[in-house]
């Protein structure tokens, strides 16, 4: 009972002394101000390849810039789905692919094939960013091409009872893929140095080919030439065959 008195002494005495604030006008809560919002004009830039990069083939570093980012809107961005479609096809992702914002925009990545390949880069504002038109796509159109081929035949071959044979084939680059080849246009000749001109071959549908000719009359050093046309440009490889002939007595 002495300890309820007391307590009721207590609040007593700090009402009369104004501690508890009754009475006191409550302050008015203020309006939520909303967060600003920046908005970016996009009008201006544009996807371009470096100047660095020039005629490139395939397996070649393609290095793209976006032109026209102020610096101030460097950290207003970001970088998202980069694809690339060869040849008219399908646009696909590219999952091997180099991205910075750091001082400029930058995306770069192997171009894997020749053709005219269309690259799409995609950039999204940052939070509390807009761009004036919405999620900005920008597309650029680059020629590749070929990475190159290699003719693999023989260095030297021995005639056999009046006969010279042997085959050859067409080849990519060592440490390049298969892939090269591939939508290739071969052909292939072999000039026996005379006044006939060079002879075709015929290539197989793995771009092989099988010579045989007589000794007789052959020269000693015979020349195969091949030349494969891609979708933007032509690359060729020649080669030379010694030919071992038999001894005439």
């Amino acid at each position: 009972m002495r300890r309820a008195v007391t307590a009721v002494a207590l609040v007593l005495t700090m009402l009369m002394a104004g501690c508890l604030g009754i009475g006191e006008d409550l302050a008015e809560a203020g309006p939520v101000s909303e967060p600003e919002t920046t908005t970016v004009e996009t009008g201006s830039w544009a996807l371009m390849l470096t100047d660095s990069v020039r005629n490139p083939v395939a397996g070649d570093l393609l290095i793209f810039t976006v032109n026209g980012v102020a610096d101030e809107h460097l950290d207003l961005l970001s970088i998202g789905q980069v694809t690339a479609a060869y040849n008219g096809g399908v646009p696909e992702t590219v999952l091997d692919v180099a991205a910075s914002t750091n001082g400029e925009v930058v995306v770069a990545f192997i171009a894997e094939q020749t053709g005219v390949v269309t690259i799409t880069v995609e950039l999204f504002p940052s939070d509390g960013v807009t761009f004036n038109d919405g999620t900005v796509s920008l597309s650029t159109d680059v020629t590749v091409g070929q990475a190159g081929l290699r003719l693999v035949v023989p260095t030297a071959v021995n005639a056999d009872e009046g006969l010279v044979a042997f085959t050859g084939r067409v080849a990519p680059l060592r440490e390049r893929p298969p892939s090269d080849l591939d939508g290739l246009t071969c052909t292939a000749t072999l000039d026996l140095g005379s006044n006939e001109g060079p002879m075709a071959l015929a290539l197989d549908d793995n771009l092989g080919f099988e010579v045989m000719l007589t000794e007789d009359g052959l020269p000693p050093l015979v020349t195969i030439t091949i030349s494969c046309i891609g979708p933007v440009d032509t690359a060729s490889d020649t080669r030379s065959v010694r030919l071992i002939l038999s001894e005439k007595v």
